[in-house]
């Protein structure tokens, strides 16, 4: 599977190790080293939840092998946007009611037109009786700071978003209620403003899938 990101304008000078040694900055503490590579991971667990910014929108070409009908989607995948089979024509939707009492005999020998999600599989029907090359425009996670060599385009371009996150999280494990509240606030401006265009507001239906 390849996932194609298009980013603009970054800031490299923040990165991972920058985060690791604000946070502390910002709490005027130096006992928490231990904690702080938690306190991202849960950060970007909780953006990836909020997040419905135009800038995830990617590219991902998925291959549906021969004899096959479904396919287990790669967890940096969120949701799916729109659906097509390579040089040709856009899948359709279709719940998965939908879709089982249309292919509940396995229709077969035919290009896919639709397509539904089951937990984290991809159905398409009917089910082709070759090796299906289909592309997608799907929403993806930000990715891990600690997997990305320290660096990704949310945190070179909108560095305030993953401060505010990670802050959040450090001062409710210090229970600082007070500057928590504070910076709730900036978190969730700093989200709606990356939201300012809903991800999910066009297109075709799109789909969560389990992370």
């Amino acid at each position: 599977m390849t996932i194609i990101v298009t980013t603009t304008g970054t800031n490299a000078s923040r990165d991972y190790d920058w985060l690791l040694s604000a946070v502390p900055r910002w709490l005027h503490r130096t006992d928490l080293g231990e904690f702080m590579a938690d306190f991202v991971m849960l950060a970007e667990n909780r953006i990836n939840g909020d997040l419905r910014a135009q800038l995830q929108e990617a590219v991902a070409t998925l291959t549906v092998p021969e004899g096959g009908q479904s396919i287990t989607l790669p967890l940096s995948i969120l949701s799916i946007k729109t659906l097509a089979v390579s040089g040709g024509g856009p899948l359709g939707y279709l719940s998965p009611a939908q879709f089982n009492t249309e292919y509940a005999r396995g229709t077969a020998g035919g290009m896919p037109v639709h397509y539904t999600q089951i937990g984290n599989s991809l159905y398409v029907g009917p089910k082709p009786g070759e090796a299906v090359t289909l592309s997608a425009m799907v929403r993806s996670t930000v990715p891990a700071l600690a997997d990305s060599a320290g660096t990704n385009w949310l945190i070179e371009q909108h560095p305030e978003a993953y401060l505010a996150a990670t802050m959040c999280e450090a001062l409710t494990h210090i229970r600082d209620l007070p500057n928590l509240q504070a910076w709730e606030g900036k978190y969730a401006v700093a989200i709606a403003a990356l939201d300012n265009d809903d991800w999910e507001s066009v297109g075709t239906m799109a789909l969560r899938a389990p992370t």
